[in-house]
């Protein structure tokens, strides 16, 4: 099975994933917020690449997408120091929510990822969001 590492560029700045210039940038994309029409077109998008993920006979092919991984670092505009859990929660939710319901995308397995040095008690309030769970590790290889 395929998996996507979705490294969203801010949409609050429109810098790359690893701006973590603002703590506003979840908040702008929720529903209500300045960017979420925005963000609701970066979405657009994704469903439109996931849509085309078909074999020769038009049949969707399953993925499993890792978006918003590695929250409890703050490397990414979504990180543990960048945004309150409630709102990172909202973020997944709305971003599940809308492929699935508004986007018809059915063909997806969400995985959450988080930094291998995180302790569980970060973790455990993100159950119940995700399908899939996972571990991101790094070794340098000299």
């Amino acid at each position: 099975m395929n998996t996507i590492s979705w490294h969203l560029r801010n949409p609050f700045t429109g810098g790359t994933a690893w701006d973590t210039s603002s703590k506003e940038v979840v908040k702008s994309i929720l529903p209500g917020g300045e960017k979420h029409e925005l963000f609701k077109q970066y979405l657009d998008k994704l469903a439109g690449f996931l849509n085309k993920l078909k074999t020769d006979d038009g049949t969707l092919i399953p993925v499993i997408i890792r978006p918003y991984h590695e929250h409890t670092g703050s490397w990414f505009w979504w990180g543990k120091n960048l945004c309150t859990v409630e709102k990172y929660v909202a973020l997944w939710r709305f971003t599940v929510d809308y492929l699935q319901n508004e986007k018809n995308i059915h063909h997806v397995l969400y995985a959450y990822f988080i930094f291998f040095l995180a302790k569980s008690a970060q973790t455990r309030w993100a159950r119940g969001i995700y399908t899939l769970q996972g571990q991101s590790r790094f070794r340098k290889f000299y």
